[in-house]
């Protein structure tokens, strides 16, 4: 008889010291924590002790001092990112979920970042190209840098493929045959020119930018180099909806415009030396 258990029988992963979790009353209103080792909590009157909660499998109950339920489940990585120690303004979830989904960023890619502020997008690329995958990130202040890799750590543990450079991303990329290049910087079109020299053929340039004009810059600088062929801009909104057994209804508030998204293709080498050589003949 085989005493080994099946994949469905698995013991489920328990949580530990050093893991991000929330804790959610039974008026389903959550806290965010980081499991510390001899850290109590007070919820509202409600002492909870973390060394108690080590152990649990995510989604068990847990019970206050006073008796009062709580559930506790292993965050997700996009209530890491909204709870999360803030070095810079962060860029949300929605966003970055369209970044991924439109910058189709995926396992095994070779990624630069522009920009690491607090250290949202980079987990998330992290978590998307797999440990394969490389991540080179240009930020210039070491303050971000700091913060972004407790923040980095605290969800994903040690990592091994992000590599950072304190350096401004204006002076260049190192990295050449990149698959994608992802920008979170004031003045994303004086990158253009470095993005392209890097970006291997068919590669995806994206930029989060917070305001119209600087839409409009960037899209220009775009359309002005020879090797950036296709573009596309857009806005993101998120409208939640409020559902009971009594009433469906939106909620009353919605997370709005928060930034634009610019995305850019590289065409291929040979096409764009084609393409000038037959101008010059023309």
């Amino acid at each position: 008889m085989n005493n080994e258990l099946t994949m469905n029988e698995q013991s489920p992963p328990t949580l530990n010291y050093g893991e991000p979790v929330m804790l959610i009353d039974k008026r389903r209103r959550e806290t965010y924590t980081v499991l510390q080792e001899g850290k109590v909590m007070n919820l509202n009157g409600n002492v909870i002790k973390h060394d108690e909660i080590i152990g649990l499998a995510s989604g068990s109950r847990v019970e206050s001092a006073k008796g009062n339920p709580f559930k506790v489940f292993k965050a997700t990585l996009q209530q890491h990112i909204l709870n999360m120690h803030r070095y810079a303004t962060i860029i949300y979830p929605k966003d970055i979920a369209t970044i991924l989904m439109q910058g189709d960023i995926g396992p095994n890619m070779r990624v630069v970042e522009g920009g690491l502020g607090s250290g949202g997008l980079a987990l998330s690329i992290l978590r998307a190209i797999g440990d394969q995958g490389e991540l080179f990130t240009y930020e210039i202040k070491s303050e971000a840098i700091a913060c972004s890799r407790r923040n980095i750590k605290t969800y994903l543990g040690e990592v091994k493929n992000h590599h950072v450079h304190q350096a401004d991303i204006y002076e260049g990329i190192e990295e050449k045959g990149v698959d994608r290049v992802v920008l979170d910087v004031p003045e994303p079109w004086h990158v253009v020119e470095h993005a392209a020299r890097s970006l291997t053929d068919g590669g995806l340039l994206v930029a989060y930018i917070p305001t119209v004009i600087q839409v409009h810059e960037m899209v220009k600088a775009l359309h002005a180099h020879p090797e950036m062929y296709t573009t596309w801009s857009l806005e993101i909104l998120e409208r939640p909806w409020y559902v009971t057994e009594q009433s469906i209804r939106p909620d009353h508030r919605m997370t709005g415009h928060t930034g634009f998204l610019v995305f850019s293709r590289r065409s291929a080498r040979w096409a764009v030396e084609e393409g000038a050589s037959h101008e010059s003949k023309s």
